[in-house]
């Protein structure tokens, strides 16, 4: 600043709960400065802000009460108690104070101490006051409840019930006669405990008549049809204005079942008019038939696969009312011929009908056709399993069906075969086809079996000749032809001749029909005998000209050795053999002669072989034979006929 010229422009500054009084000179007293002063200070110098402090004042608002409060005022940052609520609210009790009317800003209690900062508005806060409420039932039955708690300014809410018997509930009054009726809605305006008083208005029963119910057929339900258009009501006082209100009114049998001259009840008949309060309505009670609803019983028929009768799977179904119990039953379904056939008929006979509804309906037919359809029945044929050993011929191939009804059988049979190759073990399929079922049938599946080839099971059995049975026999002469003695204890045999040219045989006899199985097949028959020496020079096989050999099935003559065994008859001759002896035995293929082993017990269950030679004798003169160890010679060296078989 220059001295002489106005101060100008001067400083800004501020300070809370304070006003700016101006520049001086001096801290307190001194001289102002403006920004016109001329500075007549010829040195440096300071200017001091002076202050005022500011005031502030609270302003109370009744909210509602009534009355009036002055202001409360303060110096800033004073603190002081707030001056005493003068208001009053009828009904209601103060609270305190709130910065907003709606109690949402800051609370202060009455009487708190506040510090002087900023102007501020008080609201009063108020809170509606609890009265009891006690109910006077004036002549009626105890109320419940007795009493409740009401709040100022607040509706009553639900209110006591009682009642009066011959009186009809008028409401709560302010008072026992006349006063102010009070409702559940009511504003609660009686800031005090108070009675509220029941008021009454005598009733009168009365009847009424002139009401008629419809008859109905039965339709499962209860409800009946009434007519009220010329009713009267009996008993209504003269002069008073009482009608008849059906409004929301019913009638209703005592059930729903059909009968005569059921009980009908109405039910919901109310009285209207100014004067239907003084009155009660006995609801009537009537009468009215229900009658049985008619009742159709249909049916349906399932289709089956000839079976070879009439009979048929039916079901029945009725229009019997949804839900009710009603079941119709028969006695019979039966199609018109058993014999295969599409849409066929089926007629239903007994039919009736049964249930805990039944008796409400009228049945109008006892039978019922349909129609459906018989199947040819459906045959499978399955060839029977068979076995067979290997070599032996095919059994007859066999089948089962299955399906026929009763007796029923093919016309003309399938035919079963193995159509493979089947020589070898195995198992193989048997395979049938064609065949006629008849009309009423027709072969579906054919099911192969299992022919089942099995191996031959060879078994081997060795017989030894009975040394009781056999022996040999001497010829009675050169040409005799038939014998003359014979030796049965001996321990060899002999074939060959004597010097006088006598032939000798000799016979086996081995016991197999006591342990061959009936059924054996016999594949191989094999007889070996053992040399004991020879008698005369030269090789017998070759003089004689080989070894003959007869098979007899049984015996030649008795079981035990007889001279005429020399010349009977054998069953079976197999020869000349003219090979050697292997290790002094003699062994002899017989198989040509297997027919003839005897398998049985019956002819002593033997099989008896003749030994011989080719050539009667060599007309020599000279003895020349073969000696064979017998069956009375030791075990080893006994003759054998070896058989082999299998079982079948």
């Amino acid at each position: 600043m220059t001295f002489g010229s106005a101060y100008g422009a001067l400083a800004t500054t501020s300070r809370t709960g304070y006003a700016f009084a101006g520049w001086f000179t001096a801290e307190t007293g001194g001289t102002e400065v403006t920004a016109a002063t001329i500075v007549s200070n010829t040195a440096d110098h300071t200017l001091y802000a002076h202050w005022t402090i500011n005031a502030y004042a609270v302003t109370f608002k009744a909210n509602g009460g009534t009355g009036s409060m002055s202001n409360q005022t303060g110096d800033y940052n004073t603190t002081a108690p707030l001056t005493l609520n003068a208001f009053t609210r009828t009904g209601y009790a103060f609270t305190g104070w709130n910065t907003q009317a709606n109690g949402g800003g800051t609370p202060y209690a009455n009487g708190a101490n506040y510090t002087f900062i900023a102007n501020i508005t008080l609201y009063a806060q108020w809170s509606a006051n609890s009265y009891t409420v006690t109910f006077d039932a004036n002549g009626g039955t105890a109320p419940s409840p007795a009493t409740k708690p009401v709040t100022f300014d607040a509706a009553y809410g639900a209110l006591a019930a009682t009642s009066r018997a011959g009186f009809v509930f008028n409401g709560w009054f302010t008072a026992a006669s006349g006063g102010t009726e009070v409702t559940a809605a009511t504003i609660v305006s009686n800031a005090a405990d108070h009675t509220l008083y029941a008021q009454w208005d005598e009733i009168d029963a009365i009847t009424v008549t002139g009401i008629t119910v419809s008859n109905k057929v039965y339709d499962g339900n209860t409800n009946a049809a009434f007519d009220a258009s010329g009713y009267v009501l009996v008993g209504v006082t003269g002069g008073d204005i009482v009608t008849l209100d059906t409004t929301g009114a019913s009638a209703a049998f005592d059930n729903k079942n059909a009968g005569a001259a059921k009980v009908v009840t109405l039910s919901g008949l109310s009285l209207g008019g100014k004067d239907a309060h003084k009155y009660t309505l006995t609801q009537p009670t009537l009468s009215a038939d229900i009658a049985a609803k008619d009742l159709t019983v249909s049916a349906t028929a399932s289709n089956k696969p000839y079976d070879g009768s009439t009979a048929a799977l039916a079901t029945l179904s009725t229009d019997a009312l949804a839900g009710d119990a009603v079941t119709a039953t028969f006695t019979a379904a039966d199609f018109d011929t058993a014999d295969v056939g599409a849409g066929k008929t089926v007629t239903v006979t007994g039919i009736a009908i049964e249930g805990a509804d039944a008796g409400n309906y009228n049945l109008l037919n006892v039978t019922a056709a349909a129609t459906a359809d018989i199947t040819a029945g459906e045959i499978t044929v399955t060839a029977d399993d068979q076995t067979k050993v290997a070599n032996q011929p095919d059994p007859v191939f066999t089948y089962t069906a299955s399906g026929f009804a009763g007796t029923d059988a093919f016309v003309t049979p399938p035919t079963c075969s193995v159509p493979a190759a089947h020589t070898v073990p195995g198992e193989y399929d048997i395979v049938c086809s064609g065949g006629d079922p008849g009309a009423n049938y027709v072969v579906t599946s054919y099911v192969n079996g299992k022919f089942t080839v099995t191996a031959i099971q060879i078994q081997k059995r060795t017989f030894r000749s009975s040394g009781a049975q056999d022996g040999w026999l001497l010829e009675s002469a050169e040409n005799g032809n038939k014998g003359w003695t014979m030796n049965k204890a001996a321990t060899t045999l002999r074939i060959g001749d004597e010097a006088d040219r006598k032939q000798y045989r000799s016979i086996l006899s081995f016991a197999t029909g006591a342990t061959l199985p009936d059924n054996a097949v016999i594949v191989k028959v094999t007889l070996k005998v053992r040399q004991q020496s020879v008698t005369g020079s030269g090789n017998p096989l070759t003089i004689f000209q080989g070894i003959m050999v007869d098979i007899r099935k049984g015996a030649f003559g008795a079981t035990s050795l007889q001279i005429t065994d020399w010349q009977t008859k054998a069953s079976k001759t197999m020869g000349p053999f003219k090979t050697a002896a292997t290790s002094g035995w003699f062994t002899f293929n017989l198989n040509p002669s297997k027919a003839f082993i005897n398998k049985l017990g019956t002819s002593g269950g033997v099989t008896q072989i003749r030994l011989r030679f080719k050539l009667d004798d060599n007309n020599n003169s000279v003895a020349n034979y073969l000696s064979l160890f017998s069956g009375n010679a030791p075990f080893a060296s006994r003759p054998q006929l070896i058989v082999e078989y299998y079982i079948p």
